[in-house]
């Protein structure tokens, strides 16, 4: 999709519409989208209907389904040639494939549509603030659908998703507890300005998702730290029980730790993003954004 704003009249010559540095998200990754084939569909009367869910009106109809997540959406859609036509008729849907269309293919590439709603996805459109630091946000986090900013999503770690084994170490999270959370599928790319290629399509789990689930079991990471080396302590040969507990410590609050600045344009930072524009509701044009010179 090309960007179809273009820089301001009045900022001519102070800013332009692109960094200069290419950041190599998922939307240079995906591949080349295909033309839709007319198969006719719309000029043929289905044969079979949607059951008891008939008996409301479309209008109530297209309510709901839109308030469904992503998947389930279009596993509805393909239970009948009746349901297809009333998902397409969806006017969530239908704003949706107009205007971010790419972040919907992001999200099914990366299998994220179980997390997302078709209502969400649409209510991003009309979002122009990063959702962390409130600045102007061209682009959008697929496993959770959240709009970020340039140096927001290049420096702070909610947007640096974690491999199954690093929720682990950092949150002492099994398998079975991050396959309840929302993880994604990495295409195979090249991603972040310094062209990093990721060849195997490995799974990434979401990391604010970590740090709720973690402290939501344990309470701190002092709790959490303290689990994790009783475990480690249960699987060493020869030591017995109590030889290497402490003395009882006092029960620490719930709480967050501090936001880390880390892993700038790691590419794993590029896997779940994608640009899409900002649909102006008042000109109903689509905003990209653009930089100052002062930003070079």
């Amino acid at each position: 999709m090309e960007q179809d704003s273009q820089v301001p009249p009045q900022f001519h010559g102070q800013a332009f519409a692109c960094m200069g540095l290419g950041d190599n998200t998922l939307n240079d990754n995906l591949p080349p989208l295909q033309p839709k084939p007319e198969n006719g569909r719309s000029h043929i009367r289905p044969a079979t209907g949607l059951g008891a869910l008939d008996a409301l009106s479309l209008e109530l109809l297209t309510m709901i389904l839109g308030e469904l997540d992503l998947y389930t959406f279009f596993n509805f859609g393909s239970v009948n040639r009746r349901a297809a036509d009333v998902v397409d008729q969806v006017p969530v849907y239908k704003d949706i494939t107009k205007h971010a269309l790419c972040a919907l293919r992001g999200i099914l590439s990366i299998n994220t549509e179980r997390w997302i709603t078709c209502r969400t996805l649409y209510e991003k459109l009309f979002l122009a603030e990063c959702e962390v630091c409130g600045d102007f946000a061209g682009y959008l986090y697929l496993i959770t659908c959240k709009r970020v900013c340039f140096i927001c999503l290049s420096r702070d770690i909610s947007y640096l998703p974690l491999t199954p084994q690093q929720a682990w170490s950092q949150f002492g999270l099994s398998s079975a507890i991050v396959d309840t959370l929302p993880w994604m599928r990495v295409v195979p790319g090249i991603y972040s300005p310094h062209e990093v290629k990721i060849v195997e399509p490995t799974t990434l789990v979401d990391y604010k998702s970590c740090l709720d689930k973690c402290l939501a079991l344990y309470g701190s990471f002092d709790a959490m730290r303290k689990h994790m080396s009783d475990m480690e302590t249960r699987e060493l040969p020869g030591v017995k029980a109590g030889e290497l507990e402490s003395e009882p410590s006092i029960p620490q609050p719930l709480q967050a730790g501090p936001i880390k600045r880390s892993g700038r344009f790691s590419p794993r930072r590029c896997v779940a993003i994608t640009r899409m524009p900002w649909l102006n509701q008042d000109s109903k044009q689509l905003e990209w954004g653009f930089y100052c010179l002062g930003v070079v």
